[in-house]
């Protein structure tokens, strides 16, 4: 079984774009990992999310730590729209999710793959761009909304 967060498609059409696919697809890594491990290691956190991102890593991880679960599997990034105005990014995905969690007795919940809209905001700083928020948007898993964006 794959496991953390790798790129499926990418759809950058400029460099910026590309950095920026390339700062989306590194929190996802690093959340997976954090997933992975129940424990969430501040110096990459920090290298890679800032804002409400952040705290909801931590957040999801420690709770993780706490129940004595771990996520075992993949996450296919899958970009379906890069935009870049100035300092701000806005990444439209339709993520394919192969993770489970996998519970302190030892049960797994139940199979996937699954696809889930993302829509996320990443923040330009000195040391290059950081993912600092994400909400679930559904219909981006849609023809109607890979097209509209």
């Amino acid at each position: 079984m794959q496991t953390g967060a790798v790129m499926g498609r990418l759809v950058a059409a400029t460099p910026e774009q590309a950095r920026v696919a390339d700062a989306w697809l590194r929190y996802w890594q690093v959340r997976a990992k954090a997933f992975m491990t129940a424990k969430v290691d501040p110096t990459s956190r920090d290298g890679v999310a800032t804002g409400k991102a952040a705290q909801i890593l931590t957040k999801l991880a420690n709770s993780r730590r706490k129940n004595g679960s771990y996520t075992a599997g993949a996450l296919i990034v899958n970009p379906t729209r890069i935009t870049v105005n100035g300092d701000v990014a806005v990444v439209l995905d339709c993520m394919v999710d192969e993770s489970r969690d996998v519970y302190a007795d030892g049960t797994m919940e139940p199979g996937f793959p699954e696809k889930f809209g993302t829509r996320g905001t990443l923040k330009k700083t000195q040391g290059g761009w950081l993912t600092d928020s994400y909400s679930d948007d559904q219909k981006l898993c849609t023809n109607e909304g890979m097209e509209q964006g």
